[in-house]
């Protein structure tokens, strides 16, 4: 069976792309499409050329849809409109097609690109669109981080232990579940729904904790770390690939709570940059 890879904006910019086509090769390797929004939206900011080859290495990989998505597939009545929704990926591989026939940030955004539905969107209206939305995202974010934080740190939530960790991601999941609303039956989540959310939600336990403890403030990262961790799903056997410290520290010990407090291994996995080989 071939081994499944998650593999974050770390490895795109550390792991040499002959690695990268090589382990690709013989395994699933896939990134999420936050990787790429992230990549793209900085793509004026730096050297075209050296970022133009990050984001070709994606060439090598496979471009998930949007994790919120991917999980609400899973509970939401046929009848959602969440089932005939353009994937992320989709735009992804038309942006990155785009980007290949271009030799400069200008040239790039002024191409013309067609989505699954067959609508015409220039590149530069699309990353405006997005860089407005990840920055709405962002904040939203860190605003939610910052209530519990501050929970913690008045005494009114505690996040000492493993098992107060686990109640805190439970109660994060039934958040989760509630928000969905008319759109899923029941209510209370199943558990298809708890083993796809759980490493997000413990990520948000986990992060706030640590915050809470050092007194650090949440920053923009911790969006885009926690939107990568709703594709970490209990019992999917992927590894996922990460050479920040932070993020690859958090998700092992979402994993490793969930193991200790339900008893049973998560079959998924977390590594660092070492651990990416075929």
């Amino acid at each position: 069976m071939k081994r499944s890879f998650l593999i974050d904006t770390s490895v795109l910019h550390g792991v040499p792309a002959r690695k990268l086509e090589t382990v690709a090769g013989i395994s699933d390797v896939a990134v999420s499409p936050y990787t790429v929004w992230e990549l793209l939206t900085h793509l004026s900011d730096s050297d075209f050329d050296r970022a133009k080859g990050y984001l070709m290495k994606l060439r090598h990989v496979r471009i998930l849809d949007d994790p919120r998505a991917s999980i609400e597939k899973l509970v939401t009545k046929s009848s959602d409109r969440i089932h005939t929704r353009v994937p992320d990926s989709d735009l992804a591989y038309a942006m990155l097609a785009a980007l290949r026939g271009s030799s400069s940030v200008p040239e790039f955004y002024g191409v013309h690109i067609r989505d699954e539905n067959g609508e015409l969107h220039q590149v530069s209206g699309c990353i405006e669109r997005v860089r407005e939305t990840l920055a709405t995202e962002e904040q939203r974010f860190k605003e939610f981080l910052t209530v519990i934080v501050a929970s913690v740190r008045g005494g009114r939530v505690a996040l000492g232990t493993s098992a107060e960790r686990h109640a805190g991601a439970s109660d994060v999941i039934l958040g989760l579940w509630r928000q969905l609303g008319a759109r899923v039956a029941g209510t209370a989540p199943n558990e298809e729904f708890i083993r796809a959310s759980y490493v997000y939600a413990s990520y948000v336990v986990h992060r706030s904790a640590a915050l809470a403890l050092t007194g650090a403030q949440p920053d923009g990262n911790d969006f885009e770390d926690a939107e990568i961790c709703r594709h970490l799903w209990i019992g999917s056997e992927t590894a996922f690939v990460t050479a920040d410290r932070i993020l690859r520290c958090t998700s092992a010990n979402a994993v490793a709570t969930w193991e200790e407090q339900r008893g049973e291994r998560a079959r998924l996995s977390v590594c660092d940059v070492a651990g990416f080989t075929a």
